[in-house]
């Protein structure tokens, strides 16, 4: 975290979740999505942060669609 308040960077962080893990007593999906919160506050040092949540998905069956998005998100930068 300091070397990125001390000098701009370029990085791209997708965080995913299934919708069907918000009962999991981790909270994961409230957590990734409050991670995702804290990293956009470094978009002006050249962080940018993309959350999703699958609907319909669970912790396995995201992956295929994951991937795909991944594959995207990745390309588009």
């Amino acid at each position: 975290m300091a070397r990125v308040k001390q000098e701009k960077i370029d990085v791209r962080i997708l965080l995913a979740v299934g919708e069907w893990e918000s009962s999991h007593p981790s909270r994961v999906n409230d957590n990734t999505m409050e991670l995702a919160e804290r990293l956009r506050t470094l978009a002006g040092r050249g962080v940018h942060v993309e959350f999703k949540e699958f609907e319909e998905e669970g912790h396995l069956s995201l992956l295929p669609a994951l991937i795909s998005r991944a594959e995207r998100f990745a390309s588009s930068g």
